[in-house]
């Protein structure tokens, strides 16, 4: 009897659909890779672009700065706008804001200082005496302390962006005036506390 034996071999290739499975895949890594390439770049291009604003802020604020120590602090308008010279400095535009900054409320502070001794009569004549100059000072710090606001902006598409630095200013005058004032005051409240000591 004879016996016949068949040797069957299989090809151990990539069928179509596998091959084109295998480009799908690679298709989608490459899109998901250079839309995250282009999300880096353009997340690198505005850090780039608002460094660059914070440095013409800081440049614009010193060349503020030396104007109102040359020429005072009136010289500053209360707004003002212009371009950035150069080339590289094109899309960027400043903004120059001055603004009085109130001042506290010094006789409703030293009321609230001197309410804890209502019943005493030397602390309603100190809380008297002390409210003309309190309110002098207020005035004085009121119209002498001034905001400066410095804002650069540049735009990114559509959208506008900006970045802003304050600083703030005492008129040297008008802080003579309340340093004068706060001597005077001091003399004023040292002479009742001695006379209300020999009252006593």
């Amino acid at each position: 009897m004879n016996s016949m034996s068949f040797n069957t071999r299989q090809d151990q290739g990539f069928s179509l659909i596998e091959v084109l499975a295998a480009f799908m895949i690679l298709a989608i890594s490459i899109i998901v890779f250079m839309e995250n390439q282009s999300l880096a770049l353009r997340l690198v291009a505005r850090i780039d672009k608002q460094s660059k604003a914070v440095t013409l802020a800081k440049i614009k604020m010193a060349q503020t700065n030396a104007l109102i120590e040359n020429k005072g602090i009136s010289v500053i308008k209360e707004k003002e706008s212009g371009e950035f010279e150069g080339e590289d400095n094109q899309d960027y535009s400043w903004t120059v804001y001055r603004r009085n900054v109130p001042a506290p409320d010094f006789v409703s502070l030293m009321s609230s200082f001197m309410g804890g001794e209502e019943d005493s009569d030397q602390s309603q004549q100190l809380n008297q005496a002390a409210q003309g100059p309190m309110k002098a000072i207020t005035d004085i710090w009121g119209k002498a302390l001034r905001e400066i606001e410095i804002e650069v902006n540049w735009k990114e598409g559509e959208t506008d962006r900006s970045v802003t630095l304050f600083s703030h200013y005492v008129d040297d005058a008008a802080l003579g005036q309340v340093d004068g004032f706060i001597g005077a005051l001091g003399s004023q409240l040292q002479g009742l506390d001695q006379g209300g000591g020999e009252n006593e």
